[in-house]
């Protein structure tokens, strides 16, 4: 074997160690912490910081105010003024149990900020 072919073997077993070297700790490199998720807090059901109770609440709370929040759509205050033949939508009429849902979700805030 000459120096240069020396030279290239040894070069492609530096290469192939290398390779399995990454193969044998890839796992330990290709971790993802996903620091973002901590943050989201859209539904309080999915934070994983909450207790089962805590996160039983919040999703029995979001239920309650996804319904209420379709009630809400279906109850629109409409005028028909005959007379001058227009039609206004003045506003929608508040469901009786959001002022409780308000209410329920203000004391679960207020636990979470005691922890």
């Amino acid at each position: 074997m000459t120096e240069k072919e020396m030279l290239a073997l040894k070069k492609a077993e530096e290469q192939r160690e290398r390779l399995l070297d990454y193969q044998r700790n890839s796992t330990a490199r290709t971790r993802v912490f996903d620091t973002a998720s901590d943050f989201d807090f859209q539904s309080d059901s999915q934070n994983k910081w909450l207790t089962a109770e805590e996160r039983a609440q919040a999703l029995k709370n979001l239920k309650e105010q996804q319904r209420l929040e379709e009630e809400r759509k279906r109850s629109r205050v409409i005028s028909i003024d005959l007379q001058s033949r227009s039609v206004k939508q003045e506003s929608y009429a508040e469901p009786v149990g959001a002022r409780q849902l308000s209410y329920e979700a203000a004391k679960l805030q207020g636990q979470r900020g005691k922890l």
